[in-house]
């Protein structure tokens, strides 16, 4: 290729990718025996109509997953995508919103208030109607930090995501926004998955923030009970 050159600029290699992408995606949209997982969240992918369609179309049939997605701000040709897995939930409300003013990064949130079709489906026989199980699913991508002030940069991002959070929830689930902040971490009425490439590692000034405003740092919980689980087995 030549200088200035992309890849997206040769059908023969973005269509590749494409392949290569579904290949992926058919191992990460199954669980360890066999069965489809409810929803995955990607980042950086190129929203270009023809790819997804191509993305699409490689999964085939037994995928069957509904897409959304955010595009990044200012001209971006890459963004965030939400796999969802068809007819186990409606989309009641979404949101795709920048983290930042201007060229800041150019990093957007990706929210999505899913009503849980299958948990709906389950309470069918009571007598009095139920509102839908809700979850709320939000995806990101936060700058990198290569420099102090894109550090300083990123925390911004998620004090703006969490922010954007308890605004969609007191919108849509809540009768204010204090309401939706005194349950942020654990609203009945939904649940928030927060899923990403947060650029972050644990104990991060953004660590910190998301766990401050109530979000549970997931892979180190399961890690946390899963060790706990093997001491007591080994003690038994």
């Amino acid at each position: 290729m030549g200088c200035g050159n992309r890849e997206s600029h040769y059908p023969e290699l973005w269509q590749k990718r494409a392949t290569d992408m579904s290949e992926l995606l058919r191992d990460q949209l199954l669980d360890s025996s066999g069965r489809p997982v409810d929803l995955l969240c990607v980042q950086e992918l190129w929203c270009n109509d023809d790819y997804i369609d191509l993305v699409r179309s490689n999964l085939g049939e037994r995928y069957a997953y509904d897409l959304e997605v955010a595009r990044r701000t200012g001209g971006k040709e890459d963004g965030l995508a939400v796999f969802l897995r068809g007819g186990r939930f409606k989309v009641r409300a979404r949101l795709r919103a920048p983290l930042g003013r201007g060229c800041q990064g150019q990093r957007v949130a990706q929210l999505l208030l899913l009503d849980d079709l299958d948990a709906l489906a389950a309470t069918a026989g009571f007598a009095a109607p139920r509102a839908p199980p809700s979850v709320l699913v939000v995806n990101t991508h936060l700058t990198f930090p290569h420099h102090a002030p894109e550090k300083a940069l990123q925390l911004r991002q998620a004090r703006r995501l969490t922010q954007l959070i308890e605004e969609f929830m007191a919108e849509h689930l809540w009768a204010s926004p204090q309401a939706a902040a005194s349950a942020f971490g654990g609203a009945p009425q939904a649940g928030v998955i927060l899923c990403g490439d947060f650029n972050a590692e644990v104990g991060s000034p953004v660590w910190r923030h998301l766990v401050d405003a109530g979000l549970v740092d997931a892979y180190h919980a399961v890690k946390r009970d899963a060790g706990g689980a093997a001491a007591a087995a080994a003690a038994a």
